[in-house]
């Protein structure tokens, strides 16, 4: 369907919130495109699908070889949650030993997707980790929520005429602008722990897409490519529309699907400061055979939890999530209490979104491979790129990174994967005036 008509311009108001403290750091093991033979990608996360996020960890099932007058601000909503443990004798590292500990003496299996590593394991949760039951005490504690003020500066209200209103996470005050879409489940807290090494230089924007976390339309549940890319691209219109700075967008999974669409029938106040597109573990060829799985994925997951910290312990025990503190911060947005005292229950209808599912990833290797930008293709592990994307990396058209993730890879990755949004953002100098070599010389 053609994408509905874009607001005109913005009038905003930004709400500050306090600075938290930034992730930790490391290097990322990067594959240059010249080293890089077409390789097999085994995305880790939901098994079947590596575009439907949110999904149990079981290894997914490998593909053939072929493989919105201008918007106004609210005041936020309230509830923004604890701020995360200072990283000093009770980082995350302290954090995740006593969870394990306390996962073993919860009872046999404790917490089956965290390991001290990081690293969960890729075995299927049994039936009862699935119930969503009680959570012990001592784990209750340690799996609580965390807020967004702990990672962003600031969480917004924007309303779009004709579209809704649209929580948007935002940090960075100065550079380029760096536009991060979810995945299907998710919200824009998916991307916490990467962003304040990104802040340093860039202008992080995240919103949760219709739908989604606390994102009201009045159409939650027109999930369309088509929609969505139209949604992200009236968010950036009322946020950076008048100054139209160089833009990079990213997306995880569904995200991802949406960032190229986006990116692909942008308008031209967004085309001529468009500077990169980046995606997370996303594959057309892979995705399209999943699809058929995902009806019977989706029904395994619990349908409620007694609490948000159930859910947050979840997550860990299937592997949605390999990072406790990720968990802490992105799972409790996308599980919602209606009434006090009543269950948890997914904020995001994914079994009501299959009509979409085709639409979010057919033709989407093209489309990627056709947008006249730089690009950056993010993968967990090894999976069979399909015919178009093999190509095109033969012929150098995207960089790709690999990494040995869960199908969440910045969650699980966050150092990592910030890392290489930095490195794109530098090699190909986003937001820096052209090296001296190539400026024009002065008449």
């Amino acid at each position: 369907m053609p994408p509905p008509p874009l607001p005109p311009g913005p009038h905003r108001a930004p709400l500050p919130a306090s600075r938290g403290a930034p992730s930790e750091r490391a290097a990322t093991e990067e594959v240059p495109e010249a080293a890089m033979e077409p390789a097999e990608l085994l995305p880790g996360g939901a098994p079947g699908n590596p575009a439907l996020a949110g999904a149990p960890a079981p290894a997914r099932a490998r593909a053939g070889a072929g493989a919105g007058p201008g918007p106004a601000r609210r005041p936020p909503r309230a509830g923004g949650g604890a701020r995360p443990p200072a990283r000093a004798g009770g980082g995350a590292g302290e954090l995740r030993r006593r969870v394990l500990a306390t996962a073993a003496s919860a009872g046999p299996g404790g917490l089956s997707g965290v390991s001290e590593s990081g690293a969960g394991d890729s075995a299927p949760p049994r039936s009862e980790e699935l119930e969503g039951g009680e959570v012990p005490p001592r784990l209750a504690t340690e799996a609580g929520p965390l807020g967004w003020e702990g990672y962003f500066d600031s969480a917004e209200e924007l309303e779009i005429r004709g579209r809704g209103t649209f929580r948007v996470y935002c940090a960075g005050a100065a550079g380029p602008v760096l536009l991060l879409l979810h995945g299907g489940g998710y919200s824009g807290l998916t991307w916490a722990l990467m962003v304040r090494r990104l802040a340093s230089a860039c202008r992080v924007v995240a919103p949760d897409l219709r739908g989604h976390g606390l994102t009201r339309t009045s159409e939650d549940a027109d999930l369309s490519a088509e929609t969505l890319a139209a949604d992200a691209t009236a968010v950036w219109l009322a946020l950076h529309g008048a100054e139209a700075p160089p833009t990079v967008v990213a997306g995880h999974s569904m995200g991802g699907a949406v960032a190229v669409r986006l990116c692909a029938s942008a308008p031209p106040e967004l085309r001529a400061c468009l500077a990169g597109l980046v995606v997370l573990d996303v594959v057309e060829g892979t995705a399209m055979a999943s699809l058929a799985h995902m009806r019977g994925v989706l029904a395994k997951r619990p349908a409620s939890f007694p609490s948000a910290e159930a859910a947050v312990a979840w997550a860990l025990r299937s592997g949605a999530t390999r990072n406790l503190e990720a968990a802490r911060v992105s799972v409790p947005s996308q599980v919602r209490q209606n009434a006090p005292g009543g269950p948890w229950v997914w904020v995001a209808r994914l079994g009501e979104s299959e009509r979409f599912w085709d639409g979010w990833y057919r033709g989407l290797s093209d489309l990627f491979l056709a947008v006249p930008a730089p690009k950056l293709l993010l993968l967990a592990g090894t999976d069979r790129l399909d015919k178009a994307l093999t190509i095109g990396q033969m012929q150098g058209k995207f960089q790709m990174t690999v990494l040995p993730a869960g199908h969440a890879i910045h969650e699980d990755e966050p150092a990592r994967v910030a890392g290489a949004l930095e490195g794109f953002v530098q090699r190909f100098r986003v937001g820096q005036p052209p090296p001296p070599a190539l400026a024009k010389p002065r008449r």
